[in-house]
């Protein structure tokens, strides 16, 4: 697993590859938006980025017993989260914004814990 800042410099390493230099700059943007506030929200005790081989994003973080994927597309967000290896929440082709609004909304759920 990496560091937060060591995540973002993975991101940016993907930039020259194809297929990300056609799509990198919205992909990417959408990633470090999601990393800023999913790591704001869960501390993740750790995470990583993979590359997929159509210009697609896998972000993953680790925290507490919370595991959050999302894979980030041009066209669309795919957002899971499994707790204790259950799987609490799938979502497709979502937007940025409701993905960072649900992101936030698991910090007033962990508040209460």
């Amino acid at each position: 697993m990496l560091s937060r800042d060591q995540t973002i410099e993975k991101i940016k390493s993907f930039q020259a590859e194809p297929p990300f230099n056609c799509i990198y700059e919205k992909v990417v943007s959408s990633a470090a938006i999601l990393l800023s506030n999913a790591s704001a929200v869960f501390n993740f005790e750790g995470q990583n980025v993979f590359p997929g081989s159509s210009g697609e994003l896998q972000l993953t973080g680790y925290f507490r017993k919370f595991y959050i994927e999302c894979m980030i597309e041009p066209g669309g967000i795919t957002f899971v989260v499994e707790e204790n290896d259950a799987e609490i929440l799938y979502m497709e082709n979502q937007k940025i914004n409701k993905v960072v609004r649900i992101i936030r909304e698991f910090d007033n759920l962990m508040g209460k814990e």
